[in-house]
C-alpha cells in the first residue's frame, strides 16, 4: 500500500516534470524568436537613420543635430561599435572607434581601451577583421552565393 502511493507520487512528479520541460522548452523558443525580431527592429531602425541623414543634405541625423552623436552613455561596446561602423559605412580601426564611443558619451574604465575594444569585437561573429586592429560588418561581407 505505501509502496503504491509512492509510485503514484513518483509518477505524478515525473509527469510534472515533463510538462514543466515542455514548457520551458516553448518559451525558450519563444524569447529567442523575439530578441531575433528586436535584433532586426534595432538593425531597421539605424538603416532608416542612416537614410534619413544621407537625405537630411547635412549629412547628419536628428539626434546629431540635436548636439552631437547619438548617446552611447547605456550602450555595450559593441552595440555602439556596431551603429559607429553602419553609420560610416567602412572599416575603422579600433582607436578611432574608441575615439568615437568616448565622443558619443560611453565611459569606459578599461587600462588598456585598445586591447578591450580589440579583444570585445574580435569575439562577435558582427565583425570581421580587415586589417590589423581594424574591424568592418561581417554583413558587409557576406556571399551571395
Amino acid at each position: 500500500m505505501q509502496r503504491d502511493k509512492r509510485e503514484q507520487a513518483e509518477d505524478a512528479l515525473r509527469k510534472l516534470l515533463e510538462a514543466m520541460k515542455a514548457e520551458l522548452a516553448e518559451k525558450t523558443a519563444k524569447k529567442l524568436k523575439i530578441e531575433k525580431e528586436v535584433s532586426k527592429l534595432e538593425d531597421d531602425v539605424e538603416r532608416i537613420s542612416i537614410v534619413l541623414r544621407s537625405l537630411s543634405g547635412t549629412g547628419e541625423t536628428e539626434t546629431e543635430k540635436a548636439g552631437g552623436l547619438p548617446d552611447f552613455s547605456n550602450t555595450s561596446v559593441t552595440k555602439g561599435a556596431y551603429i559607429i561602423l553602419k553609420n560610416t559605412g567602412k572599416p575603422l580601426h579600433v582607436n578611432e572607434i574608441a575615439k568615437r564611443l568616448k565622443k558619443a558619451g560611453k565611459v569606459m574604465k578599461a587600462k588598456k581601451l585598445y586591447n578591450m575594444i580589440y579583444t570585445v569585437l574580435g569575439r562577435d561573429p558582427k565583425f570581421v577583421k580587415t586589417d590589423p586592429g581594424t574591424y568592418g560588418l561581417e554583413e558587409w561581407y557576406k556571399s551571395e552565393f
